[in-house]
């Protein structure tokens, strides 16, 4: 992501190589503790799936086997598919 870029849907699909428009639902967030943690929360709430949840940061990013994951603003998307 380039400086100060924001993130939207449209941009993301802009850059996928297959058409998910209808299969997917999309959650862009600024920021979250973590997209992994969301999506456990979202999956036990009932939430509609497939959903991918995209973050620009977070805060207590995990990564596998519950280390931690650096995940800074800017530097790069974080995200969960459930």
């Amino acid at each position: 992501m380039t400086d100060n870029a924001s993130i939207s849907v449209p941009m993301i699909k802009a850059h996928l190589s297959t058409n998910i428009e209808d299969k997917y639902d999309f959650m862009l967030l600024e920021s979250v503790d973590s997209t992994n943690t969301l999506a456990k929360r979202l999956a036990h709430e009932g939430v509609k799936t497939p959903l991918v949840i995209v973050a620009d940061h977070q805060s207590a990013g995990r990564g596998r086997l519950g280390r931690s994951f650096y995940s800074p603003k800017t530097d790069g998307l974080y995200m969960s598919v459930l």
